[in-house]
């Protein structure tokens, strides 16, 4: 059914198997605890970006959220 649905990469829908592993040891190459702090730039810099939004233009908050 997961892949019908076209979501033939989500790890929890894979059986185990070599496709599995490979994308397990990808997703944690990419997530663990220390590889995440990479991304804590980004990640600062667009809260930053969002909470100017909210305070340039606050009516427009579900729009500021969807970025």
């Amino acid at each position: 059914m997961m892949y019908r649905m076209g979501w033939d990469f989500a790890i929890s829908a894979l059986p185990y198997g070599q496709k599995w592993r490979t994308y397990r040891r990808t997703f944690h190459q990419m997530f663990h605890a220390n590889a995440v702090l990479k991304y804590r730039p980004v990640q600062l810099s667009k809260i930053r970006d969002l909470l100017r939004n909210f305070e340039e233009d606050p009516k427009d908050f579900r729009e500021h959220l969807r970025m």
